[in-house]
């Protein structure tokens, strides 16, 4: 028998239904052999829908009863085995009976929604919530918008198609390791800064210097990302007020929107924006502000792609960030242009 569950991903407090599609029997049941540690779902009984008495396995058989369901409290892992009974006809002398004709044990995974806040210094953002089931993502949604620009950024279609993008994929690759994507920054970063040839820079940049090392675990990584953040910050504002300039105009375009971390959560977040929104477009800045000489530094990209949560994350921000979004069908521009273009507020 395999063993499927029905909704195909479930949650906790979802009335889960147990099937076993090769079962051939008269009389199919399951039995909950093992719960998460914080659960309070009984183990080693079979439930029956509907009925105020919770059975076992043999009193099942003799009812006469199929068995399928069951109400996880708590995400995690739970184990079920299901049976197969077949009803042997009475004949003479013998009683009726239900002989057990197969069984198949398996896990069902009962999935956990997760929360991380995308907010930008000014306080516009949302959430981004995802439903994870064993290690896949099987639902993505942006959710409880702080402002009413937040509310329509996340609902461009800019955001909604990397949004859906999530779905189907395994938690290990959905996102941008922390370390690795911090330490990448930092590297690129500095070897930006300083690099003249083609005229990228009139002059090396010896002002923005960062005092620190590359990062081995995720705290030390927000260390080396916040100093990172100051020192772009740095690179971009006060090139042409410099003794020595590097930049022919200030670079007030690609300019980050959130704040410095200090969790994880916010350290991701920042991530993805100094390293996509920030550094990936300041190298190859040329033009309104002619920043940089030449074609831009194509010397020194970021080793690292962006990952399917930067892509929300970096459209989002980007998102906010638009002071002429689409209002969505049914609504009024002119009212959301008074808003997102002057502040107006409803």
């Amino acid at each position: 028998m395999t063993i499927s569950t029905s909704p195909a991903a479930p949650v906790a407090l979802d009335d889960v239904t147990v099937t076993a599609s090769t079962a051939t029997g008269d009389v199919v049941c399951i039995e909950i052999t093992s719960v998460p540690p914080t659960s309070s779902v009984a183990t080693a009984i079979v439930k029956l829908p509907g009925d105020a008495t919770v059975y076992g396995a043999a009193d099942v058989v003799s009812k006469k009863r199929n068995a399928l369901s069951f109400t996880p409290d708590v995400a995690g892992e739970y184990g079920v085995t299901v049976y197969d009974f077949r009803y042997v006809p009475e004949m003479a002398h013998t009683e009726t009976r239900y002989d057990l004709i197969g069984s198949e044990s398996g896990t069902v995974h009962i999935g956990e929604t997760l929360d991380l806040p995308i907010v930008t210094t000014k306080g516009d953002g949302a959430t981004l919530r995802i439903v994870v089931v064993d290690e896949t993502v099987t639902g993505a949604s942006l959710v409880d918008a702080t402002t009413e620009r937040a509310r329509l950024a996340a609902l461009q279609s800019s955001v909604t198609v990397p949004l859906a993008a999530l779905v189907s994929l395994t938690v290990g690759a959905m996102g941008t390791d922390l370390v690795t994507g911090v330490n990448d920054l930092y590297d690129a970063f500095n070897r930006h800064r300083v690099f003249t040839s083609g005229s990228v820079h009139a002059a090396a940049d010896t002002t923005n210097s960062i005092d620190t090392s590359d990062a081995d675990v995720q705290e030390s990584a927000i260390k080396v990302l916040n100093a990172t953040r100051a020192a772009i910050l740095g690179h971009l504002e006060d090139s042409t007020g410099a003794t020595t300039p590097w930049h022919t105009d200030d670079d007030l375009k690609n300019y980050p929107l959130t704040a410095p971390a200090n969790s994880v959560a916010t350290a991701i977040v920042l991530s993805a924006d100094l390293r996509e929104r920030v550094y990936e477009r300041h190298r190859l800045q040329i033009s309104s502000p002619n920043t940089h000489g030449s074609s831009g530094d194509a010397t020194n990209p970021l080793a690292t792609s962006p990952s399917a949560l930067d892509d929300v994350i970096v459209a989002l921000l980007d998102a906010i960030n638009d002071s002429d979004p689409t209002a969505p069908t049914g609504e009024s521009e002119g009212a959301q242009d008074a808003q997102t273009l002057y502040g107006f507020t409803r």
